[in-house]
């Protein structure tokens, strides 16, 4: 049963290698050649992916099919996404998924989009009263706000978390649950949240006055994808995307997101053409 590890070397899911598939020791020569094994950085993030009851989530599922079209052997350890690209970095993971394109991780990985994103902010507590955008948040010094290491946050809340990490006022958590707990425990008056992670932080505060939501960015879109290291050999590579290209082409992909995301998810979610 796939667990969280701090160690890449202690698997959280380890997929059935390629002889599973068909491809055994007799089809050796006749087969495709062997691809991987390949390790993939999954992150603690609903519906991303979760442990509790037992491991789920889009990443996990995509994965899962993404061997299954491909032949590669991958397997998966579950890591903080500041972590994961570290590894990358490093050579320790090879891939990862719903990643959110940035210049700088295109340095190291390839990136293929097929979903598009944002984020809103969640404000909590009397502090906050009164506060409608990020600008007022802003004018009253006492306000932290909480983010999540590593993640990409785009234009917007990037530049604006970068900003109160200089002036002091940005506590950030290593996973998106650490962060709603900690957001529930009075650590930060507000929180970065993609709208579907929204659900998971009004849940925490079940019994309590409920947090507000505020949608400062409401047209930035930020495209979302796989990212394989070009560390990978070119050949593993091809058949990685091709299997991403399959799974957008027969609709199976739409299905994924729809069963984590609901209709609604995927259709604003889901990013159509190129």
């Amino acid at each position: 049963m796939p667990r969280r590890s701090p160690s890449w070397r202690r698997f959280a899911a380890f997929f059935a290698c390629s002889g599973a598939f068909g491809w055994g020791a007799a089809g050796a020569t006749e087969g495709p050649p062997r691809c991987g094994p390949h390790v993939a950085g999954l992150y603690l993030s609903a519906p991303f992916y979760e442990e509790e009851p037992e491991p789920h989530g889009l990443d996990l599922d995509m994965l899962q099919e993404l061997q299954r079209r491909s032949g590669c052997e991958l397997r998966s350890v579950v890591e903080s996404r500041l972590r994961i690209w570290d590894q990358m970095r490093r050579g320790v993971l090879q891939l990862t998924l719903s990643s959110v394109i940035t210049p700088e991780r295109r340095e190291v990985a390839e990136i293929h989009p097929y979903l598009q994103a944002r984020f809103q902010l969640v404000l909590h507590g009397t502090a906050t009263t009164g506060v409608q955008g990020i600008a007022h948040f802003d004018a009253r010094p006492g306000l932290k706000l909480l983010g999540v290491r590593g993640y990409a946050y785009g234009p917007t809340f990037g530049a604006w978390a970068q900003r109160l990490r200089e002036q002091g006022r940005l506590v950030e958590a290593s996973d998106f649950q650490g962060a709603v707990r900690m957001f529930r425990a009075g650590r930060a008056d507000g929180l970065i949240a993609a709208p579907s992670a929204i659900p998971e932080v009004k849940a925490a505060f079940q019994g309590t006055r409920p947090p507000r939501v505020l949608d400062p960015a409401p047209n930035e879109r930020l495209l979302v994808g796989m990212a394989l290291s070009l560390n990978l050999p070119e050949a593993d590579r091809q058949r990685l995307r091709q299997a991403l290209a399959s799974m957008r082409q027969d609709g199976t992909l739409q299905s994924l997101i729809k069963r984590h995301f609901g209709d609604y998810g995927a259709s604003v979610m889901l990013l159509r053409g190129d």
